[in-house]
């Protein structure tokens, strides 16, 4: 049995999580179009922000416990950035346990509580 951790991540913004936390399930267009939700671990959200999100604000980072999803985790390598989790199916909004801004200092550096 492979290893998953008891918590991921998912970085949506602010706005949109006001509109889906009171829904039972949350299904991005990326489950559509690629067949899975994009999810990170803590020591990846950083980067995928800097990465991915360079340029947005009032971003928040989703903690979600694995324990409580109804859909699959698959630990996937995503050509040369490493071995990231993807959830495939929807996610039930009852697994999202914290929400956390995202910030940045002067640097540019991402700053958020996990």
């Amino acid at each position: 049995m492979k290893f998953i951790a008891e918590k991921v991540y998912h970085i949506i913004s602010q706005n949109l999580w006001e509109d889906i936390e009171k829904l039972e399930y949350y299904y991005p267009d990326s489950l559509q179009n690629e067949g899975f939700i994009h999810l990170s671990n803590a020591t990846q959200v950083s980067s995928v922000v800097k990465r991915f999100y360079a340029n947005l604000e009032n971003l928040v980072v989703l903690e979600i416990n694995t324990n409580k999803l109804k859909s699959p985790i698959k630990y996937e390598s995503v050509g040369t950035d490493g071995i990231f989790p993807h959830l495939y199916g929807k996610l039930n909004v009852n697994a999202v346990e914290n929400v956390f801004p995202i910030l940045k200092n002067e640097n540019g550096d991402v700053i958020w509580n996990e």
